[in-house]
């Protein structure tokens, strides 16, 4: 769960990503081998840049469904932007208080931190049609 300020959940598709870099360090801190990569990407790697959410035009659950996340290397780092959807408002009649987002994995950021920081590009960003 994202913390959040208040009652009224405020927390962004951006907010959870920034908590997936957060895990994917956290996760490699338990071993030796994940400290040495850490202390490498600290060394030599490009970062991580998490950028505003985007919606789908015209906010439609469809056009969501169709859209992804964005992955592109800008040669300084990793610019990552994920699609949302919402969050409707609490009073809506339909899927009150819902909010969509297309999410970076932890384990996406794990792979980027121990290889793709390290080249000048990103090999591989799967990104398709």
């Amino acid at each position: 769960r994202v913390p959040s300020s208040s009652n009224t959940n405020t927390s962004t598709c951006m907010d959870i990503n920034n908590l997936a870099v957060k895990t994917a360090f956290d996760l490699l801190n338990r071993t030796e081998a994940g400290r040495s990569a850490i202390a490498r990407y600290h060394k030599r790697g490009r970062g991580v840049c998490l950028e505003k959410d985007h919606s789908p035009l015209g906010n439609i659950g469809p056009l969501f469904v169709k859209g992804r996340l964005s992955i592109k290397d800008n040669g300084t780092c990793l610019v990552v932007s994920s699609m949302s959807l919402g969050p409707t408002p609490l009073k809506s009649l339909l899927f009150p208080g819902v909010q969509y987002c297309k999410l970076l994995s932890p384990a996406r950021i794990m792979d980027y931190i121990m290889i793709d920081s390290l080249k000048s590009k990103s090999g591989c960003l799967n990104v398709g049609p």
